[in-house]
């Protein structure tokens, strides 16, 4: 029997993120979480949100959004299956645990890999920023020298994510240094230096 051919509703109404359970000690239980739908326009929009050339978002703020913004699309009513967040809940969210939030955005990037077990290069990228700024680390508080040091670490992540150039070599200028002829032949004897009289006629 061949495999049915699907069209256009079959793809869009097709349930295909899967679910999980995410723990949550610190909310009282444990959370329902979908995959992350990684191209959402509404995800991506609000990760730009207010920023301009000029006043780009620091790299804190923007790994704060991507971890909230997958909470608000990702956390779901284990009754309706249907997302219990809103946009609205954005900054409510962020005072709650962070480590939590964090957990439960880890659980749906998971999820968004295949089935074969290639994850999507968002999802791969996220799950790498989680384990390298997020573990076992309590961002609930507003430490300023916790929070300057996590930005030091973003920065230097993402200066080393860019920088693929070769990196620069000093070059020094050698220049040959005078050869006396002296030194190579001990009969070497130099003429007298002689100037030219300009008025003296041959």
């Amino acid at each position: 029997m061949s495999e049915k051919t699907l069209n256009r509703d079959d793809i869009l109404n097709a349930l295909d993120l899967p679910t999980d359970l995410a723990p949550a000690p610190r909310w009282g239980g444990e959370v329902l979480v979908r995959a992350m739908p990684v191209g959402n326009l509404r995800y991506t929009t609000y990760l730009s949100k207010g920023a301009t050339a000029k006043n780009p978002i620091s790299p804190r703020e923007e790994f704060t959004r991507r971890m909230t913004g997958c909470v608000i699309l990702c956390a779901l009513d284990p009754e309706t299956e249907k997302p219990m967040f809103g946009w609205n809940d954005a900054n409510a969210l962020r005072d709650k645990h962070w480590n939590t939030t964090v957990s439960v955005a880890n659980k749906a990037f998971e999820l968004a890999g295949t089935d074969d077990d290639v994850a999507d290069d968002a999802a791969i990228r996220a799950l790498a920023t989680i384990a390298t700024y997020a573990e076992e680390q309590e961002w609930g508080d507003e430490d300023t020298a916790h929070l300057a040091a996590i930005d030091d670490l973003i920065l230097k992540g993402v200066a080393a994510e860019e920088d693929e150039s070769e990196p620069e070599v000093e070059l020094e200028l050698v220049t040959e240094a005078a050869v006396d002829p002296a030194d190579d032949d001990p009969d070497y004897q130099a003429e007298p230096e002689t100037d030219p009289d300009p008025l003296e006629t041959p």
